[in-house]
């Protein structure tokens, strides 16, 4: 089963913000979440989990330990939506 993953207006500009190297291993660790956007044992990359960002449940996924995007599953019309990428300590502040 696989999901298209789509990024957000915000998460693309914080994207195209950052250098070449920065955006290549950010969008190789999104690209991981085609295949299984849930949070489990099986997913093996990245640390996902389901958390509550004022007040709605959100996914999101740590990714090089420095980085953190946050995405909702569109189970119907399997979809990932990464609704907005950030530093991982702003992350933190973010989610309950």
């Amino acid at each position: 089963m696989s999901y298209d993953v789509r990024i957000d207006i915000d998460a693309l500009k914080f994207l195209k913000s950052q250098d070449s190297k920065t955006r290549r291993i950010l969008k190789d660790n999104l690209k991981k979440l085609q295949k299984n956007p849930y949070a489990s044992p099986e997913a093996s990359t990245g640390d996902r989990e389901k958390v509550k960002v004022n007040g709605e449940e959100i996914y999101r996924i740590h990714i090089s330990r420095s980085y953190t995007a946050f995405y909702i599953i569109k189970q119907d019309s399997k979809e990932v939506v990464i609704t907005d990428i950030t530093d991982i300590d702003t992350a933190h502040k973010m989610y309950d």
